[in-house]
């Protein structure tokens, strides 16, 4: 809902597992909190692109994007979250095109549950990615 933007105390929003669908919506990237802390999207029914307004949130330090429907290529605008602690995108969740855009991964540590993987090229099947700060 547009009206997203609007909440100036919000520190998390958890809306995983809820069986959600449509896009993530991009007024997201227009809350006004500087507390916020946390988006739990993962395990919805989400579809289309990652908003790059999502790289407005520079307090962000937790975002959970897997287990969805996601397409295009993941936003280089996400590496402006200058916060961000971990990014949980399940990259074999999604159906992404392109790189993991080097930006997110030169302040973060690229690991896929517990292995040392290399930045790996979407045409491959990767296992879900997180990205932790070093």
């Amino acid at each position: 809902p547009t009206h997203f933007g609007q909440l100036d105390s919000l520190e998390h929003l958890a809306l995983y597992d809820n069986f959600l669908t449509g896009t993530i919506p991009t007024e997201l990237g227009s809350l006004k909190s500087p507390n916020l802390r946390t988006l739990t999207f993962h395990k919805n029914d989400f579809i289309g692109t990652i908003p790059t307004q999502l790289g407005q949130l520079t307090s962000l330090r937790d975002l959970f994007l897997y287990d969805n429907s996601l397409t295009g290529t993941i936003p280089t605008e996400l590496g402006l979250m200058t916060g961000l602690d971990s990014l949980w995108l399940g990259i074999s969740d999604h159906d992404f095109t392109g790189t993991i855009p080097c930006v997110l991964c030169s302040e973060l540590t690229l690991r896929r549950y517990g292995t040392d993987p290399e930045i790996c090229d979407l045409s491959t099947s990767c296992a879900a990615v997180c990205c932790v700060k070093k």
